[in-house]
């Protein structure tokens, strides 16, 4: 990975309480990283803006720096960050950030830095997702598009948590990544008795993790049972989707909208 050189060097200091800086050691992109097209993009030049906004997220470090209110015990702790540059001018492409102390998390010993810059958004995003609702203990998951970040960790996260998945994917290669996470079944969603495969293997699931509602919605509910939960946490291209809301009201499914800015306001 190349990393992003400002056009200024960062001067960023904790000088509000609650704040620290911590000492960049990598850092990864995620879909938040990336500057937003569309709708998204409008509603963004209306926020106000700063000369300089570094986009890079998520990221490992050591906390060197600590603002008021801020205890001197968290002074060189390994941390990983989250949507570090969301609402703030100092994101992670830098040497040092600054962000609030709770998006600073402990970063155990023994866990590598290259897994700490992996974590952030996608990570936060699974574990919203599934554990908004309570455990997972004896259910099935359906998760959808199971080779991508986040829902490779979505995998993983609900096979701790004692749930048998079921993974969709689109190709062979995909199957691969997402039997190698974890998934108890894995699907390709373009086969015509995918949802007979589904269902002769799990009866009805409990928990959809979805990521293209639209595209997805009739296999959802050929496998869902009244109760089913559907969590979307991704818009499609052709948003705004057209959902077939007779058949969503006969089979009895609840369904979730999900945006990382939620993770941000809950945790």
């Amino acid at each position: 990975m190349s990393v992003l050189e400002p056009p200024q060097r960062c001067c960023a200091t904790p000088t509000s309480s609650g704040q620290i800086q911590g000492q960049v050691r990598s850092g990864s992109r995620c879909p938040v990283s990336i500057p937003p097209t569309g709708s998204c993009a409008a509603a963004r030049r209306r926020r106000p803006s700063t000369v300089f906004r570094s986009r890079i997220t998520t990221t490992p470090g050591v906390i060197d720096a600590v603002g008021a209110g801020v205890s001197q015990e968290r002074l060189g702790q390994r941390v990983w960050t989250w949507l570090a540059a969301a609402g703030w001018r100092w994101g992670t492409a830098a040497e040092w950030t600054v962000i609030p102390e709770r998006q600073a998390v402990p970063l155990p010993e023994g866990v590598s830095p290259e897994l700490g810059a992996s974590l952030g958004v996608p990570a936060m995003t699974a574990y919203w997702c599934l554990y908004a609702d309570g455990p997972l203990t004896g259910q099935t998951v359906l998760i959808a598009g199971g080779a991508g970040r986040s829902k490779a960790f979505a995998i993983e996260l609900a096979k701790h948590g004692g749930a048998q998945v079921i993974a969709t994917v689109s190709g062979p290669a995909e199957a691969k990544l997402a039997a190698r996470a974890g998934a108890d079944l894995v699907v390709n969603y373009r086969e015509v008795d995918a949802a007979e495969r589904i269902a002769s293997f799990a009866g009805a699931v409990d928990r959809v993790i979805e990521v293209a509602l639209g595209a997805n919605v009739k296999l959802d509910l050929a496998v869902a049972s009244p109760g089913t939960r559907i969590t979307t946490y991704a818009a499609e291209a052709s948003d705004p989707v057209l959902l077939p809301v007779r058949a969503c009201m006969t089979a009895n499914v609840t369904m979730k909208l999900h945006a990382g800015q939620a993770v941000r306001q809950a945790l």
